[in-house]
This record gives structure tokens, C-alpha cells and sequence, in this order.
């Protein structure tokens, strides 16, 4: 961490620097807009956030097109996020090398979604469309204080536009590559005017499938999703104000499509006689010759997920006190059916209806005490969910496994965080969130190789988590800080064992995090500087190890809190405003990671050398440009565009630099370029009309193996995603 510490003070040493030269510049030149965030659960400048943090303005959103939340990971130092076809509009998320990527809802994820405060106890869903939004903020590290548990490797927190209270409306059309189609509408009126607004959205969004099978003779349909919303908000005084949303959706999306890239090393490449139909011969070079557009497999590949959400958040200003309430619920059913392999004949399909349902509540005081020396947030957050999934596995036309797992959870912290400005300079964060849970998991297993068997078990955790801070601001525009926080990812049982030795439990995994950043606004305010160094120690890591029984042979995953990770990371994070008019914004990122394991312990073997970080590249860095520019007298131009970079690294296999990998894990490099033109003219005094024309990845054409993962000892697969995408968007506004 020594060489990123130095990075820091030779950024403090710059910025201090020209931060005196600064005051002779100009004042006519124009200041960047103030960029606000709620990372520490209240409002404020993301320049005075001791957290690193990057936020994402919905007007960014719409002009380079960030489609999804996949794609907001294009803008963040140190994050990845993938896709995860294995579960409805899941992905897979990565915040500096803490990564989670799977489907097993006994898993729990190492990254929190919060959707309009709303805790998101799965990676199923995760994957929003983006359209309606007023931010999305991405919290880098540990933030087991203020969010609590499963935030090990950071949160993301989108929040979505309120309703207006005045009459209103808005509807886009979206036509794209591959048949895209995507229909958005919204409509704010008011209910009661000044007392109750309503908003109402409906979005239809179809096709987008990139590869065409050649074993059905069919292009993969892509995105089958119909939704909506509807918003109420409450504000009958200026003190009060509540916002009730209810979304809709049924998603019956198809593809992408697996590939297999199973080898020698793999049974189903070399031990059941299937020859180069159970190699990847067959399927994954045949589809790299057409830059990964074809793909081969006789099943279609459904991914559905239909349900509904509801978010109640009620604020009240009680004078000195603010009192904040936020009620989440979330119900839905998904269906996987698939043949997962991605082979060239029908070799295994695997068949997963789940249902999950999920009841969050949250009540938080903050205040200002001590002539607003102090402020402080407490809070007591209670969280439930339950999920059943049924599994049939079926290998050559026969159902080789069968079983049913559920899961009821219940977990209730309390918490609060405070800080003390000592002076005008100088100022100390302490915070501390205690959580208790309890998993109730039940399995049934009545077709196994090895024969029937069922368990039932209850198992309860208790975690502290706590965050210290000292900030100083030299000035105005210049700000450091110092942290020390922990977090904690849930301990849990197995969902899919093959052996009742399987099923666990397993303990919980904590995160310690050492952060020194600085902050920092030069030129008179037209550019910002903000860099964060970092340590990371990763304690009681659950990994996945895969044995054989010792009296069966059957092979089984089991989970153990097997290995010790360190990581060390730089993140550097920009924007410029070089004109004097508000033409042109410039942004930039970089990110640095180093991770290793000290310890991963398998059979008793600390294989620590022969194993790698997941999901988890050395470098990240993306440069971005919008400009702005009067035409016609009364319409406007806006050209954007942005280059991400992200390094190669490893996909999910269970000892990655084994040489049974052959390199099939490894996600190569890609560079993504983007770039949009929008033009949008007054249709009245009242209405607008725009078009946009847009290309996303456009250096590369087809797809990528964005989430190779192996199936010790059965097979190898790739999980596809497309690349280069291009469209027309037009709308209006009134």
C-alpha cells in the first residue's frame, strides 16, 4: 500500500499547489454543477463524502446510454459487473476484486442493491433497466455501518424521479441491433394539486438477441419484458412527505445462449463417449469463427422472472430531529430452464422454478446537536425473506438429480454513526452496527447417484461491524481523510448439495478496509480531483470446494471458510469543465488492484500459490466526454461518448491456476467505446422532441466469454455477451 499512499501525497502536494495558482484564473469561467449523494444516509456535496464514492447523474444515464445497471460499472473505478443468464436479469458484481456470481439464493451476495432504499436480498433482478432515474451511486468498500450485512465489497444505491405534481408526460421508442425494441411512457399528474401527486409507467422491451442457432435454424430471442410502475407521494405539509412505488414485471427473456468449453479434463469431453459432440470443438470454437454470434445448443435457454415490488419511505422533519422510514417488500417467481452445458446435443437440461419473497423495514433518527458540531443517524432495520427452489437435473433423458431446498431468514440490527467537527478543519467519524440472524434451511433430496436423503437445520450469527474516520480540509476545495472499516457477508448452508455432508453450514466472512483519500476542486471549481488508496483483508473466506466422498465417490461442493485474501488499490476519479459556457464536460477514472490469497485451504492443502482472485482485473480506467452546443436558435446538440478499459482476469473456477484451466478462465482485456449524438428541438412552449442516434462497444462486433465457470468434474462453460449494439432513440417531453 506504501507506493499508493505516495500516489495520494504527491496528489495532496499537486492540488495544494494549484489550488493557490487557482485563485488568479478567471472568474468568468464556469464552475462544475455540485454533485450530491446520500452515501452517509443524508444529503451532501460528494466533495465533503470521507467514502469513496462515484455518482451517476440520470442525464448521464441518457446521454452515453447506460442501459442497465451492468452498465454503470463502465463509469467506476474497480468494478466489474457481469452478466448472469443462470437467473432472471441477475448479474454478476465485483467492487474492487470482492466478487459474487451466482444463482443460489442460499448465497448470499457480497454487494448491496438498494433500489429507493430498498435492500435487494438476491442477485435476481439486479440487473435493472435503466430509465426514470435520478442517480445512481456506487459505494466502493466495505459499508457495514450504515447498510449492514452483505456490503463487504460495496453498495449500489439508485434512486428513481418522484412524481412532479404537475401534468406531465414523457414516452420514448428505442429501435437497436438485433431487433431491439424498447417502449417507455410516464405520466405525472396531480391527485390532489400541492398535496398528492401520481405518477404512472409502463415499459415494453423486446428482442436484442445476438447469437442464431444453428441446431434449431433460429436467432435467440433476447428480452420478453413488460413492466411498470406506479408512484404516489404524499406531501401535505412541508415537514412530511411519504412516496409509495409499485413496480410490476414479467420477464420472459431467452439466451444468451452457454457455450461449452470442456476439455480432456472434463467427463463430458472425455468419459462418455459423445467424442467431439462433448468437446468444445463443437460448440465454442465453432461459435469464436463467428465472432460468437452462432451458438449450438438444441434447448432454448429460458431465463424468466415475473413478480412485484412495493417501497414505502416516509420523512418527517420534526425540527431538531429528522425522522426517516423506509418499508421494502419484494415477491417474485423465476424459472431457469436450460441445457446449462451449452453443448451441440442435448446433454443435461437443468430445470429451476424458484420463488422468493422478501419484507424489509428500516427506522432511522438523525439529528444536528452541539451548535451543529455533532450529527448523528441511528436506526434499528429489520429483514426477512424466503425463498424454495426445486432442481431436476436431467443427463442423457433421465432425471440424474431431484431436490427441493428452502430457506427462511430473519435478521434485525441496530446502528447509528456520528460525526464531531472538533473545528472548522477537523472532524471524527465513529459508527457501529450490531446484527443478529437466524436460517432456518430445510432440503429435500429424493434423487441423487448416491441415494435419497433430507436435512433440516437452524443456525443464528451475531457480527459487529464498526467504521472510524478522521477528515481534515485544508480548504474550501481541498479535503483528506483517513478510515478504518469492517464488514460482514452472512454465513449459510449449501442449496444444491449432492451429499447431506454437503449442506453445511458454513460461518460468516468479514472484510477489514484502511482508506486515505483526498478531495479536491481546482480552477475555481471547473475541475475536480478525488483519489482513494486502500487495504483490504479478507478473513474466513467462503470458497467452494469441490471433493469426492471418501466411501461413494460421488463428487460434491462443499463450503468452507477456507482462505485469507489482501488486497491494495488506487482509485483516481475526475471531471473538468475546460470551457467557460458549460459546452463541454470531460470525466475520467482509474483503477489499480492487487490481490492475492494468503491462505486457501483445500483438502488440508494450503494451495494459495496455485490460485487467483476472481472477477478481479489489475487496471480499470475509463475517459468520457458530453458537449453541449445551442443550434437553431432554440434547439441543442449534445455529443457524448466514453472509453472503458478493463483488464483481464479471471473467471469462476474453483482452483483458477491449476493447469486443468488451461487459460479457459481468463476474460480477456476489452476496450468498449461509446458514443451517442442527440439533438432536441421545442415542440411549443411546453413540450420538447428529441432524437439520439447511439453506439455502444463499437470497436468489436459479436459477443465475449464475459463468465467462463467450471463444473468440476463435468464440464467447462462460457456465459455469452454481446458486444457491439446501435440504435436510434427519439421522444417527447411535455
Amino acid at each position: 500500500m506504501i507506493k499508493f499512499i505516495s500516489i495520494i501525497l504527491f496528489v495532496g502536494a499537486f492540488v495544494n499547489g494549484f489550488g493557490i495558482s487557482a485563485v488568479y484564473a478567471q472568474e468568468s469561467m464556469a464552475e462544475i454543477e455540485e454533485i450530491t449523494v446520500t452515501a452517509r444516509r443524508r444529503v451532501e456535496s460528494i466533495q465533503d463524502v470521507p467514502i469513496a464514492v462515484t455518482a451517476v447523474s440520470g442525464q448521464l444515464i441518457e446521454d452515453i446510454h447506460l442501459a442497465n445497471l451492468i452498465d454503470i460499472g463502465k463509469v467506476s473505478p474497480n468494478v466489474v459487473f457481469t452478466s448472469q443468464s443462470s437467473g432472471g436479469q441477475a448479474m454478476g458484481v465485483s467492487i474492487r476484486g470482492i466478487a459474487f456470481d451466482d444463482l443460489e439464493k442460499s448465497f448470499e451476495p457480497t454487494v448491496g442493491i438498494s433500489l429507493d432504499g430498498m435492500f435487494m436480498g438476491t442477485n435476481s433482478g439486479m440487473n435493472l433497466d435503466l430509465w426514470d432515474v435520478e442517480s445512481v451511486e456506487i459505494l466502493r468498500g466495505p459499508q457495514g455501518t450504515l447498510f449492514g450485512r452483505n456490503t463487504i465489497g460495496g453498495v449500489v444505491n439508485i434512486r428513481r424521479m418522484k412524481p412532479t405534481g404537475e401534468l406531465g408526460f414523457k414516452a420514448e421508442v428505442d429501435v437497436g441491433r438485433y431487433d431491439r425494441e424498447d417502449v417507455k411512457a410516464a405520466l405525472n399528474f396531480a391527485i390532489i394539486p400541492g398535496k398528492v401527486a401520481g405518477k404512472i409507467s409502463l415499459r415494453s422491451l423486446q428482442g436484442g438477441g445476438f447469437q442464431h442457432n444453428i441446431a434449431r435454424n433460429e436467432d435467440v430471442k433476447g428480452r420478453d419484458l413488460i413492466g411498470g410502475n406506479v408512484s404516489v407521494l404524499l406531501t401535505p405539509t412541508d415537514a412530511f412527505e411519504a412516496l409509495l412505488r409499485i413496480d410490476f414485471y414479467d420477464d420472459k427473456s431467452e439466451g444468451p445462449e452457454n457455450l461449452n468449453m470442456s476439455g480432456p479434463s472434463e467427463a463430458l469431453c472425455s468419459a462418455f463417449g459423445l467424442g467431439p459432440l462433448g468437446c468444445r470443438d463443437t460448440s465454442y470454437d465453432v461459435a469464436a469463427a463467428d465472432n460468437f454470434k452462432t451458438s449450438v445448443v438444441p434447448q432454448r435457454h429460458l431465463n424468466f422472472i415475473d413478480g412485484q415490488n412495493a417501497t414505502l419511505e416516509v420523512n418527517w422533519d420534526l425540527g431538531n430531529y429528522q425522522l426517516t422510514s423506509v418499508t421494502g417488500a419484494q415477491d417474485f417467481d423465476e424459472l431457469l430452464d436450460v441445457g446449462f452445458e451449452g453443448a451441440s446435443m442435448a446433454v443435461t437440461q437443468f430445470v429451476r422454478p424458484q420463488e422468493y419473497e422478501q419484507l424489509s423495514q428500516e427506522f432511522r433518527i438523525s439529528s444536528d446537536a452541539l451548535d451543529s458540531k455533532l450529527d448523528y443517524v441511528v436506526g434499528l432495520f429489520y429483514f426477512s425473506n424466503e425463498y424454495t427452489t426445486t432442481q431436476n437435473f436431467v443427463f442423457f433423458g433421465s432425471t440424474a438429480q431431484l431436490f427441493t431446498s428452502n430457506q427462511e431468514l430473519d435478521a434485525i440490527a441496530v446502528f447509528g454513526e456520528a460525526n464531531y467537527q472538533l473545528s472548522d478543519a477537523l472532524s471524527f467519524t465513529i459508527g457501529g452496527r450490531y446484527t443478529d440472524e437466524e436460517k432456518k434451511f430445510v432440503h429435500d433430496h429424493p434423487i441423487e447417484g448416491t441415494g435419497p436423503f433430507s436435512f433440516e437445520g437452524t443456525e443464528s450469527w451475531s457480527e459487529f461491524t464498526h467504521r472510524l474516520g478522521v477528515q481534515y480540509s485544508f480548504s474550501g476545495d481541498l479535503m483528506t481523510y483517513a478510515s478504518w472499516g469492517t464488514g460482514f457477508r452472512s454465513g449459510g448452508w449449501n442449496g444444491r448439495p449432492a451429499t447431506i455432508g454437503g449442506v453445511g453450514p458454513y460461518d460468516p466472512e468479514t472484510v477489514e478496509n484502511y482508506e486515505i483519500g483526498i478531495r479536491s476542486e481546482l480552477a475555481d471549481g471547473r475541475l475536480t480531483l478525488n483519489a482513494t488508496a486502500f487495504k483490504m483483508d479478507y478473513d474466513d473466506k467462503q470458497e467452494f470446494n469441490v471433493v469426492a466422498d471418501p466411501v461413494t465417490g460421488q463428487f460434491d461442493t462443499k463450503i468452507e471458510n477456507a482462505a485469507k485474501v489482501s488486497y491494495e488499490g488506487l482509485e483516481i476519479e475526475g471531471l473538468a469543465r475546460p470551457s467557460s459556457n458549460h459546452d463541454l464536460i470531460l470525466r475520467f477514472s482509474l483503477g489499480l488492484l492487487d490481490s492475492k490469497f494468503d491462505t486457501r485451504m483445500r483438502d488440508g492443502v494450503n494451495v494459495a500459490n496455485q490460485t487467483a482472485t476472481l472477477f478481479a482485473p489489475d487496471k480499470t480506467a475509463s475517459i468520457g466526454f458530453s458537449y453541449n452546443r445551442p443550434l437553431f436558435a432554440t434547439s441543442s446538440l449534445n455529443l457524448s461518448g466514453g472509453l472503458n478499459f478493463v483488464d483481464k482476469h479471471r473467471g469462476r473456477t474453483e482452483i483458477p491456476m491449476e493447469p486443468i484451466a488451461d487459460g479457459r478462465d481468463v476474460v480477456p482485456s476489452r476496450r468498449e467505446l461509446d458514443l451517442s449524438a442527440t439533438l432536441e428541438t421545442p415542440i411549443g412552449s411546453k413540450s420538447k422532441f428529441f432524437v439520439s442516434v447511439y453506439g455502444t462497444d463499437l470497436l468489436e462486433d459479436g459477443g465475449f466469454a464475459d463468465r467462463p465457470v467450471e463444473i468440476r468434474p463435468l464440464f467447462f462453460v462460457a456465459g455469452m455477451r454481446v458486444r457491439r449494439q446501435y440504435g436510434v432513440r427519439f421522444g417527447i417531453e411535455y
